[in-house]
């Protein structure tokens, strides 16, 4: 797994620099955003959001998965080749 650079910051910090955040989240960093010490938001990129989509679903995938029986995968082949 990847690790992303983090960073935290406060709302007036992040409002003044918003445009150099941006570049930091293009460039793969997630940006916590606080307000009095408290998360509040996080940015990230599209990129991420996505990676952390795909992720879950493999998650979800991986605890349904069951061992399949050699007869079971036998007749799985033997169905497709008759398609």
């Amino acid at each position: 797994m990847c690790h992303m650079k983090s960073i935290s910051v406060g709302a007036f910090e992040a409002k003044t620099h918003f445009g150099q955040l941006l570049n930091e989240v293009e460039n793969g960093a997630e940006v916590h955003i606080t307000r009095h010490g408290r998360p509040v938001a996080v940015m990230r990129g599209e990129r991420a959001a996505e990676a952390d989509e795909a992720r879950a679903a493999l998650q979800r995938l991986a605890t349904h998965r069951r061992k399949l029986s050699r007869e079971e995968i036998r007749d799985m082949v033997n169905d497709g080749r008759e398609r």
